[in-house]
């Protein structure tokens, strides 16, 4: 599964541990080894800088409508994940 390209669906390491075939621990360790970070925070922050970049842009109505259109579940999810972006 392609984060990049499925990162607005409801996935998860659970969900790409299945489809590899693999248990979720040992895709977590092997993602963590190449991409230098763990699965959520991978997640989040391709959904952030998605969030950011049409932000810039406009077309959305509310700030609500742009951060479920991104991928996050709620407003509450999407500020915890937020926080630890620029607080990094």
């Amino acid at each position: 599964m392609k984060i990049k390209i499925n990162f607005k669906n409801d996935i998860s390491l659970e969900k790409c541990a299945k489809e590899l075939g693999y248990t979720k621990e040992y895709v977590s360790m092997v993602f963590h080894s190449i991409i230098g970070e763990s699965f959520r925070t991978y997640l989040n922050r391709t959904r952030i800088e998605y969030y950011l970049s049409i932000k810039e842009k406009g077309g959305y109505k509310t700030n609500k409508e742009l951060v479920l259109s991104s991928g996050f579940k709620s407003l509450v999810t999407f500020y915890r994940a937020y926080n630890s972006y620029i607080i990094g």
